[in-house]
C-alpha cells in the first residue's frame, strides 16, 4: 500500500474489513468459517464497489506509475492473459449493472471449500456476455466496461517464475518492458492457494514466494509452519 500513497497522494483510500462488510451473506460468512479469506474479498470488492464506486486494489497490487490517467474511465480492468480478465483491479460507478449480475451468481452460489472457483473463472463467463474476447488486447465491451491488455496491470503473470523481492525496483525483474504501458505489478500473493497445498503438488518456487510474503508480513508464525517449511525446503533441495 506504500506504493499507493507514492503514486496517488491525493486519493481517499479506504478499508474494507469485518467491521463495514456485510458478513451476513450466505458466501462471505462461509468462506469466512473456513478461513477462505480471499474467497471473502471477492465479494467484498464487488459490493463495496456497487455500493460505493471507485477503484479496487488488492493488497498486493504494487504501483509504479499514478492511476490519474484513467480518471476519465468509468470502468475498467485488467487481462491477466489472452483467456481471461483479473480483478485486483477494477473500477466501477456505483450501482453498475456489471457489478449487479456478478453479486447475484454469488448470492445463488454456495460456497464449497473443496471445489473453489476463483474470480476470474466466475466472472470472465459474464464479461463474455457483452463481447469480452479471448485475445490479450485492449477492448471496450458492449457495456462500457474498458478491458486493458495484460502489460497494464498484469506484466507478472502468476505462472512465470519470478523473485518478488525484483518487483519491487526497476527494472521490475525485466519484466516491465520499454515503450509498453505498465502501471501496477500484482505481485500475486495468491491467498486462495495455501502454500503447504502448493508444496504437496511439488509447486515449490510458487510455494517459497507464499512463504517470503507471509513472513515478510507477520515473521511470528508458529513453530509448527516454519517446521514444516523446512522440511518442504529439504524435499525442494533432495529433488523430491
Amino acid at each position: 500500500m506504500a506504493s499507493w500513497r507514492k503514486y496517488c497522494p491525493d486519493w481517499e483510500i479506504c478499508r474494507w474489513d469485518e467491521d463495514n462488510s456485510p458478513m451476513d451473506i450466505p458466501w462471505i460468512r462461509d468462506a469466512y468459517k473456513m478461513h477462505q479469506y480471499a474467497f471473502v474479498a471477492d465479494y467484498v470488492r464487488l459490493y463495496a464497489l456497487y455500493k460505493r464506486g471507485g477503484i479496487y486494489l488488492d493488497t498486493d497490487m504494487l504501483l509504479i506509475h499514478s492511476l490519474d490517467v484513467f480518471l476519465n474511465e468509468q470502468k475498467f480492468i485488467g487481462r491477466e492473459d489472452k483467456n481471461y480478465a483479473s480483478f485486483g483491479i477494477i473500477a466501477m460507478p456505483p450501482r453498475d449493472e456489471f457489478c449487479k449480475l456478478c453479486l447475484e451468481y454469488y448470492d445463488n452460489s454456495v460456497f464449497d471449500a473443496k471445489h473453489r472457483i476463483t474470480i476470474n473463472a466466475i466472472i470472465t463467463p459474464i464479461l463474455e456476455r457483452f463481447g469480452f474476447e479471448r485475445a490479450d488486447v485492449t477492448q471496450t465491451l458492449t457495456n462500457g466496461l474498458t478491458v486493458f491488455c495484460s502489460s497494464y496491470f498484469y506484466p507478472v503473470h502468476y505462472r512465470d517464475n519470478f523473485n518478488v523481492v525484483d518487483l519491487f525496483n526497476p527494472p521490475y525483474g525485466g519484466f516491465v518492458k520499454p515503450n509498453v504501458p505498465t502501471y501496477a505489478i500484482h505481485l500475486w500473493n495468491k491467498s486462495w492457494a495455501h502454500e503447504m497445498e502448493l508444496f504437496s503438488k511439488k509447486r515449490y518456487k510458487e510455494g517459497f514466494v507464499k512463504v517470503w510474503w507471509r513472513i515478510r508480513q507477520n515473521p511470528k508464525q508458529p513453530i509448527k509452519y516454519y517446521k514444516k517449511v523446512i522440511k518442504y525446503f529439504v524435499k525442494f533441495l533432495l529433488g523430491k
